[in-house]
């Protein structure tokens, strides 16, 4: 069994960014390693060798088109989480149309978890540190990816399964 989801990979020179003004600030609390930041579209769970097979099946019927994509502030979710959140209507839409396809219920919120808190140990005095923050930059969105995540006593590796390129044309008027 494999443990899969879908997300969107996030350029190397923004990974670096990101950890150097948001993450490296930050002390007592599970920072996520830079390779491991990516905006999260769907959480498979579990899935056999035959199942991720028809997963990509699926996944190659997907049609998007290229958009971008706005990093914003950072926010915290229930003492638990600091993330940096994104926004655009079509990452919305493209995560909608993947947990369609793969008839999962998924509660999408666009957003990049940069930390979590340790085991007791509550995130505000952290997040203070970064709170207000903002990365202001945008990134282009022209492929999702299918990962496979292995998790380990340092935490989990996340490798890359397949990727699905934009295949669909913007209109002219």
């Amino acid at each position: 069994m494999k443990r899969l989801f879908v997300a969107i990979d996030i350029p190397k020179e923004l990974k670096e960014k990101i950890n150097l003004e948001l993450i490296e600030p930050l002390v007592t609390v599970k920072k996520i390693p830079k390779e491991n930041l990516l905006i999260t579209l769907a959480f498979i769970g579990d899935a056999s060798d035959g199942a991720e097979k028809i997963i990509i099946e699926k996944l190659k019927k997907i049609e998007f088109s290229k958009f971008f994509v706005l990093l914003g502030g950072t926010e915290s979710f229930d003492e638990k989480i600091i993330w940096l959140n994104t926004q655009a209507i079509e990452l919305y839409t493209l995560a909608e149309n993947i947990s369609k396809e793969l008839h999962l219920d998924n509660d999408f919120s666009g957003h990049i978890t940069i930390a979590k808190a340790k085991d007791g140990v509550e995130i505000s005095e952290n997040f203070k540190k970064i709170k207000g923050k903002k990365i202001n930059q945008t990134m282009k969105v022209d492929k999702f990816t299918l990962f496979e995540s292995k998790p380990s006593l340092l935490g989990s590796t996340y490798y890359k399964v397949s990727e699905f390129k934009s295949n669909k044309k913007i209109k002219k008027q």
